[in-house]
């Protein structure tokens, strides 16, 4: 098959990775001509650690002000706050750091800057996680009802990226290596999300190898600087920054969905709800009708990645066929979700079987009816009682 397609970069000018990155930033300010900027963060890195600190004294040229904290899935009011806040300040640069949530938060704080000012700020993110939000032209936030929502604004993100791997030593394990499995969701899911292209889903194959060999290895070795920045490249590769044609990226899979509808209204980190769910999404796709050949084909593609990345180097039997394969990626995802420790399902997060029938709603809606309900409906039983 002759593949087709269409690929167009972010507005990221900048992406610097390895230790010391973060020494980097005073020039990236420098040359934007940035005069004025502030800091926006998490609770637990302003109060328990030394780094929105670090990063104040690193700044001192531009700093004005550390703004304060933007809470798990990113709740609106906070996010409005902050916005005031800048505009009060004269700010023309921000720079988070933190995982998803804030920097995912401060992407929808700089789209409502440009609603109420018609400007931009400058945005340097800072990813302590895995979960690699900084990458996406989209930014997700809680509204008023605690309904997760998607806001899609490529001038809205980051114009620099700065992975240092001495920025996550202070991350919670557990957050560290299921925002990695996060990570992993990204580049499986890439593999039949529509209007991905044929470079971004090679390099989410070398994603996989990395994630799946670096991760465990992360967890045994915390300290060890190599693997952390192993894995903050392997983060990058499997979402890697990109604008579909006409400038509207497709939604993202089951698995995705699935995690959007979960995680804010029954407050599921996203790295823990992939480990629930992205196995089981899997293994459904390698028997469903409804999935293309071509799609089947490239998540059977990724398994002689997982295996090396596994250390399993021997050859796959020819007469294996697809749907087997693609089995076996699901085997092998969950595999490392128990390897790692963080297996739960959907009862220890107290998610009533009663709440079963609007979670499929909101999927299907969010989904855009890309999958058959019967088929969500299934992917939940499995999450209840695996």
């Amino acid at each position: 098959m002759i593949e087709t397609g269409y690929y167009k970069f972010t507005n990221l000018e900048h992406l610097y990775y390895g230790p010391e990155s973060l020494q980097k930033i005073p020039k990236i300010l420098k040359d934007w001509g940035c005069q004025k900027s502030a800091i926006i963060s998490t609770k637990s890195l302003i109060e328990k650690t030394d780094l929105v600190k670090k990063l104040e004294k690193i700044t001192d040229a531009t700093h004005t002000k550390t703004l304060g904290s933007i809470a798990q899935h990113s709740p609106i009011k906070q996010i409005k706050e902050l916005v005031e806040q800048i505009e009060d300040l004269g700010l023309d640069s921000i720079i988070a750091i933190g995982g998803g949530s804030p920097i995912d938060g401060t992407k929808f704080v700089n789209h409502l800057y440009h609603e109420k000012t018609g400007k931009y700020l400058k945005y340097v993110a800072v990813p302590t996680t895995l979960s690699a939000a900084e990458y996406t032209t989209g930014a997700g936030y809680t509204n008023e009802e605690g309904v997760k929502e998607q806001k899609k604004d490529p001038a809205m993100c980051p114009g620099a990226i700065i992975l240092d791997p001495g920025v996550t030593m202070s991350t919670p394990e557990r957050l560290w290596v299921s925002t990695g499995m996060r990570a992993i969701d990204h580049a499986i899911e890439s593999l039949y999300r529509p209007g991905v292209p044929v470079f971004n889903k090679r390099l989410c194959y070398a994603a996989l190898e990395d994630l799946f060999r670096y991760l465990p290895l992360s967890k045994a070795n915390p300290e060890n600087l190599e693997y952390r920045n192993a894995l903050q490249v392997a983060s990058a590769m499997s979402i890697f920054p990109l604008q579909m044609e006409g400038g509207n990226m497709t939604p993202w899979p089951l698995s995705h969905v699935l995690g959007h509808q979960l995680g804010a209204t029954y407050e599921i980190p996203h790295g823990i709800t992939t480990c629930i769910t992205l196995s089981k999404v899997v293994r459904m796709k390698a028997k469903s009708p409804h999935v293309s050949a071509e799609d089947k084909e490239w998540v059977a593609g990724a398994l002689p990645y997982i295996r090396r990345g596994m250390g399993v180097h021997d050859v796959l039997a020819d007469e294996i066929v697809v749907e087997r394969q693609v089995e076996e990626v699901a085997d092998r995802i969950q595999k490392l979700v128990d390897e790692l420790g963080l297996h739960s399902n959907l009862k220890d997060w107290k998610v009533g079987r009663e709440e079963v029938g609007k979670i499929v709603e909101r999927v299907t809606k969010e989904e855009k009816g890309r999958t058959e309900k019967e088929e969500i409906e299934r992917v939940l039983e499995e999450c209840y009682d695996a």
